[in-house]
């Protein structure tokens, strides 16, 4: 049955556009593995099978229609579309850690995506009838120092989206969860947190969370290695991030619930127009060159496409030659 005239179809809605890439910001253009436009709402998560799990449930309660799974078979990132009551959305496996986390999410609000919610467990105490919340976040030094805050802090706090934040507030309560929000301390090594006796500096970051729980509520905090990563990118493009983390060990029923709650969420977020868009620093000349030379080295058959894997010529943002016509060794695709 074709979509009712208010709906957009999934092949509408993450086309790439038929335009040059221009200098006002990283784009799909720009991205070495997302290279088509995403819908403006989704779902991320590390976890490959609570992926498979929501969109399998989703698929049998009729949640989910226009179900496409892309995916790059080998960096981590797979990204399924799919419409949520006739809206575009995606779902996406993202890797493990910030650093990983924070690439994917990069090239996610660079290909479009203007409000990201993370799925996650909660290794803090919480109740099935709980429904936990990320609205702040700390100790992300990393990807901080990496972007150029020579100063970057284990004390700086990153908002999630006011917007999102109370959406899914009302949405859990209308469902009859009793709504929480926490901040979440961020791990960037898992194994020295968790193990810390086979190093020698490894009790550290043991200690920097105990020392940051401390500071809050210790029931109200709870930690993570990929939701910092989020709020931090969500910051640097002026887009919409949260955070939902899942009772450890909870039963289907209860991620299925807490699934719908987000996607009723997400429905109701209202995207900013193009023209109130943050943009990020343009992208100069030399800098255009240098993500040319990226994606030249990097992108492999797997690029995340609409249909089939799409490589885009490297254009000069000046005069709009292809940079890469007389080279015989461009990736040919």
């Amino acid at each position: 049955m074709p979509p009712a005239s208010n709906e957009t179809t999934i092949d509408e809605t993450i086309c790439i556009p038929a335009q040059k890439p221009t200098i006002n910001g990283p784009s799909i253009h720009t991205n070495v593995l997302i290279k088509s436009a995403l819908p403006a709402r989704g779902i991320v998560s590390s976890n490959p099978l609570r992926v498979e799990r929501l969109l399998r449930q989703a698929e049998i309660n009729g949640v989910l229609s226009h179900v496409k799974v892309h995916t790059d078979k080998g960096w981590g990132v797979k990204i399924s579309t799919a419409t949520y009551k006739g809206v575009p959305i995606f779902i996406a496996v993202i890797p493990l850690g910030s650093s990983g986390a924070g690439f994917a999410f990069f090239e996610m609000f660079a290909a479009g995506a203007q409000a990201l919610v993370r799925v996650g467990a909660n290794d803090a105490t919480a109740t099935m009838r709980e429904f936990v919340i990320v609205d702040s976040v700390d100790n992300l030094v990393g990807l901080q120092y990496a972007a150029g805050n020579k100063n970057a802090s284990r004390n700086d706090a990153f908002a999630a989206s006011a917007e999102l934040v109370g959406l899914l507030n009302f949405k859990a309560s209308s469902h009859g969860f009793d709504s929480k929000q926490m901040i979440c301390h961020n791990v960037e090594d898992y194994h020295a947190y968790n193990f810390s006796e086979f190093f020698e500096q490894g009790a550290s970051i043991r200690n920097q969370i105990e020392e940051r729980k401390k500071s809050n509520n210790a029931s109200e905090c709870c930690w993570d290695m990929e939701t910092a990563a989020l709020f931090l990118r969500a910051l640097q493009f002026g887009k919409h991030a949260a955070a939902v983390l899942l009772p450890t060990r909870s039963s289907l029923e209860i991620e299925t619930s807490h699934c719908n709650i987000i996607f009723e969420a997400l429905l109701d977020f209202t995207p900013l127009a193009e023209s109130e868009e943050i943009s990020m620093q343009p992208i100069t000349e030399e800098g255009a060159r240098r993500m040319s030379r990226a994606n030249r080295t990097h992108s492999t058959n797997d690029l995340i496409g609409i249909e089939e894997p799409l490589f885009l010529p490297e254009v000069d943002v000046e005069t709009g030659n292809d940079l890469f016509a007389d080279d015989e060794d461009a990736p040919a695709f």
